[in-house]
C-alpha cells in the first residue's frame, strides 16, 4: 500500500532525535571517514557525490580533492556535487581553477530557492548577486557532458512568487533549471508551497505556465515540477482536520524566524495581492 506523507513524516522522524544524531556522528567520524581517506590513498575512488549540509564548507572536501590530484588520478574519479555554491574559495583555494579544472569529470547541482530578493528572504546569509558571480566563472570551466553546472531550485511558498526572476537566471546563465517543492509532512510547515489554497496555487501555476509556455520548452524538469504541484494535495486536502491550526501554528513560526532575522514574509507576498489577503487571514 502506498504511504501518505504524514505516515512517512512519523516513521523517519526518529533520525532527529539528539541521541541517535550523536550515534551517526560518532559513527561517521570513527569510520566512515578513514574508510573514505584509506580509500583515496589506495586509489579505489571511482566516484564521489558532495552532498548534504554544505559540501563546501567541509576542509575534508578541499583536502580530498586535493589529494587525488597530487596521487595524479583525478581523471578516472567523477565528482557530483550538490551546493549552494555560496562559496567557492576557501581555504586559499578556488572551486574552479584549483581543484575541478583538473577533473575530467564533474557535474554540479548548483542548489537554490529563488532569485534576487526572494532567494535571499528564504535562505539566510545567501548574497545573490555573489551566488550569480560564483556561476557565471564556473561555466568558463563546463565541457558538456563531461562538465556540467545546473540550477537545482527548491519551490518555497515565497518562492512561487518569484519564479519569473528564477527563469530568467537560467536563461541569462544558459543552463537548465532542475526542480521540486518543499514536501509538506505536516500543515504548519509553511515553507511547503502545499500550504496555499488549491485555487491560489493552481492559478500561480497556470499563469506562470500560460506567461512563459516558449520558455518552459527549454526547462522541460521545471516546466514538470510546475504541473506536478497541481497533481500534488494541498494541506487542507491532506490534513483536513487539522490544517487550519496548522497553518496558524506555522504562521507564527514564520513571524517568530522573522523577528529574529529582521525580515517580513510580506515584502514577498505583496507581490500577489490575493496570497497576501490569505496569509492576512490565517
Amino acid at each position: 500500500t502506498r504511504m501518505h506523507e504524514p505516515e512517512i513524516y512519523e516513521k523517519y522522524r526518529i533520525w532527529g532525535r539528539p541521541d541517535i544524531k550523536a550515534e551517526i556522528e560518532k559513527f561517521h567520524d570513527k569510520h566512515i571517514i578513514k574508510e573514505f581517506s584509506d580509500a583515496i590513498e589506495a586509489k579505489t575512488i571511482k566516484e564521489i557525490y558532495w552532498c548534504g549540509g554544505e559540501p563546501l564548507m567541509w576542509k575534508i572536501h578541499w583536502e580530498s580533492m586535493k589529494r587525488i590530484i597530487e596521487l595524479g588520478y583525478q581523471d578516472e574519479v567523477s565528482i557530483r556535487y550538490n551546493s549552494n555554491m555560496s562559496r567557492t574559495n576557501y581555504y586559499g583555494q578556488n572551486l574552479f581553477s584549483d581543484i575541478l579544472d583538473k577533473f575530467k569529470y564533474w557535474n554540479i547541482l548548483a542548489s537554490i530557492d529563488g532569485a534576487g530578493e526572494v532567494g535571499e528572504y528564504v535562505r539566510t546569509g545567501l548574497k545573490w548577486n555573489q551566488w550569480y558571480k560564483n556561476i557565471e566563472h564556473g561555466l568558463k570551466f563546463v565541457k558538456a557532458p563531461q562538465r556540467q553546472i545546473r540550477i537545482d531550485l527548491t519551490m518555497t511558498l515565497p518562492g512561487m512568487l518569484g519564479l519569473d526572476e528564477m527563469l530568467d537566471a537560467g536563461e541569462s546563465l544558459g543552463i537548465p533549471i532542475l526542480a521540486k517543492r518543499v514536501f509538506g509532512f505536516s500543515p504548519d510547515n509553511l515553507w511547503s508551497p502545499m500550504c496555499l489554497p488549491r485555487r491560489i496555487l493552481d492559478r500561480i501555476v497556470d499563469d506562470f505556465i500560460e506567461k512563459n509556455k516558449k520558455r518552459l520548452t527549454n526547462n522541460i524538469y521545471f516546466y514538470a515540477a510546475l504541473k506536478d504541484l497541481k497533481e500534488k494535495p494541498t494541506y487542507q486536502q491532506m490534513f483536513p482536520k487539522e490544517w487550519e491550526d496548522g497553518l496558524k501554528k506555522g504562521k507564527q513560526r514564520v513571524e517568530y524566524l522573522d523577528k529574529i532575522r529582521k525580515t517580513d514574509i510580506k515584502n514577498i507576498l505583496k507581490r500577489d495581492k490575493e496570497v497576501l489577503d490569505w496569509w492576512k487571514s490565517i
